[in-house]
């Protein structure tokens, strides 16, 4: 019987893998790297030029919150006005819907002018807890607390830890208020603490025995 040999090195083809299939080569790992280089220096610039943007929104937001606490410390109507939208809700502590002009001349004759006006004095100072977090080019919200002194005919001053929340619109290139709602703790305040003192607490603070839970004008 014959004898056959099979060469089966001489029948199979030969594999040759290159360095240049396998890991790239050196040409194409430079030229990836500097691919990624330039897209992430690309996204970090616009990324900062965003930021910059955004940071001259936040300083002209903190004039409209400097502008609209001084018009409520002084009672001024016009400059409060300026600073809210064409639109807008303002809801102060006591829960007041206030949606016109007309509504903040009477909601300030009514705690502070009236002849039964409970206020002699208002102050309020708010501080944001966050920068306005934008949901657009033109909208916003942003929070945060005040620490508000209401003086009353009696010469009480409560301190009143109250948080507030706003919405902010850009309208006619100028950032306004278009809705600003505050609070104060229903189970926690100085005023709910007074109204419910007994009377043998109350016979305390006037033989000056016990702390009130506010002060008094002098």
């Amino acid at each position: 019987m014959p004898h056959l040999e099979i060469n089966v090195d001489k029948h199979l083809p030969r594999c040759h893998i290159s360095s240049t299939l396998t890991l790239g080569g050196p040409t194409m790992i430079l030229r990836r790297v500097l691919i990624g280089f330039v897209a992430a220096t690309t996204l970090t610039a616009a990324c900062l030029a965003q930021a910059s943007d955004r940071e001259s929104d936040h300083e002209a937001l903190r004039q409209v919150m400097k502008k609209a606490t001084a018009a409520i410390n002084a009672q001024d109507v016009s400059a409060l006005a300026a600073c809210l939208a064409k639109e807008f809700v303002f809801v102060p502590v006591d829960q007041t819907v206030i949606t016109n002009q007309q509504g903040i001349v009477a909601y300030f004759d009514r705690m502070l002018k009236g002849k039964d006006a409970l206020l002699a004095s208002l102050m309020v100072k708010p501080e944001a807890d966050v920068l306005t977090r934008f949901v657009d080019a033109n909208a916003g919200y942003c929070y945060g607390k005040s620490v508000d002194a209401y003086t009353l005919k009696d010469k009480r001053i409560f301190m009143l830890n109250v948080r507030w929340t706003a919405l902010v619109v850009k309208e006619d290139g100028q950032w306004k208020a278009a809705a600003i709602h505050t609070g104060v703790d229903l189970l926690d305040n100085p005023v709910l603490t007074a109204r419910s003192m007994s009377f043998w607490r109350k016979l305390g603070v006037l033989l000056h025995l016990v702390t009130p839970p506010y002060t008094m004008a002098k």
